[in-house]
C-alpha cells in the first residue's frame, strides 16, 4: 500500500479477530477455554488486564449479536457472569 492506495496485487491483511473488536475476540476465546464456558466479569478483567466498564459493554454487545448469554451467578445473586 502506497499513499493510501492498494497496489495492484497487493492483498488487504487478514483479520485476526474475525470481525470482532480485539477485547471481544479475547472474551470469546477466554469463555470457550474456561471451564463450563462461563466466567463472571470481574475475572475476565482480571484475566484479560481490562477495566470491568469494558467487559460490561463487549459483552452487551456480544450477547445482542447472540454470541455469549448473560446469566446470574447462582453463587453470588448480585454478579452475572
Amino acid at each position: 500500500m502506497f499513499g493510501g492506495r492498494q497496489a495492484p496485487g497487493d492483498r488487504p491483511a487478514a483479520d485476526p479477530f474475525h470481525g470482532f473488536s480485539r477485547t471481544g475476540y479475547l472474551i470469546l476465546v477466554t469463555l470457550f477455554l474456561a471451564d463450563g464456558g462461563t466466567c463472571s466479569h470481574g475475572r475476565l478483567a482480571r484475566d484479560l488486564f481490562v477495566h470491568p466498564t469494558t467487559i460490561t459493554l463487549v459483552t452487551d454487545q456480544l450477547a445482542k449479536n447472540g454470541l455469549v448469554k448473560r446469566a446470574p451467578d447462582p453463587s453470588d445473586r448480585r454478579a452475572t457472569p
